[in-house]
């Protein structure tokens, strides 16, 4: 699974191919462990993180591109993925199974990839959508995908009727956020990182 795989479930979603899309969100829950070491023992941090690319066992699937590690936007993605089959199935029951999927996302973007600074809430410098091993602060996608994680998780706790300080700081950083992502356009054109 790659970060865009969110896209292919949401073809498979709108053809009504429930059970293939389900399966996208299942690789979540049976790699999950994988996720969870890689947040620990490569950034220190609670949560979960998936590496760039990942096999089937949760492993790593990029070689020597090493640096890939630090690119979190693909994380945010998953959370889409979650969402979409909840909007197309109205699947509580689902959503219950894969919320604490996005409060790990939530966590480690919490932890290791939003931080304050004397100008906002940001993002920290990581790997952008270019692929690039110098890392970027503020990358509009890694911006974008904070809010979308931390949006998507504070509005499947509502769902769910959870109530929690994270659900309380989800719904705090990712309003924080919108300026910092608004200030990437400079009028005519979104500029791709500060």
């Amino acid at each position: 699974i790659f970060w865009d795989a969110y896209y292919i479930q949401r073809t498979l979603l709108e053809a009504d191919h429930r059970k293939e899309a389900l399966a996208a969100c299942n690789f979540l829950l049976r790699t999950q462990e994988a996720a969870h070491r890689h947040a620990r023992e490569e950034f220190g941090v609670e949560g979960l993180k998936w590496d760039w690319e990942v096999t089937h066992e949760g492993k790593k699937a990029y070689g020597a591109l090493v640096h890939m590690k630090d690119q979190v936007h693909n994380n945010a993605s998953y959370a889409n993925m979650i969402r979409q089959y909840y909007q197309f199935t109205l699947d509580l029951n689902m959503l219950r199974e894969f919320y604490p999927i996005l409060e790990g996302i939530a966590r480690f973007f919490l932890a290791n990839v939003v931080e304050k600074t004397p100008e906002g809430v940001g993002t920290r410098p990581v790997v952008g959508v270019s692929e690039n091993p110098i890392r970027v602060r503020n990358e509009g996608l890694t911006v974008a995908g904070a809010i979308t994680i931390l949006h998507r998780t504070a509005q499947a706790a509502r769902m769910l009727g959870i109530e929690t300080d994270l659900v309380g700081r989800c719904i705090e950083v990712s309003e924080a956020l919108i300026p910092t992502l608004l200030k990437l356009y400079n009028g005519h054109y979104f500029i791709p990182q500060e």
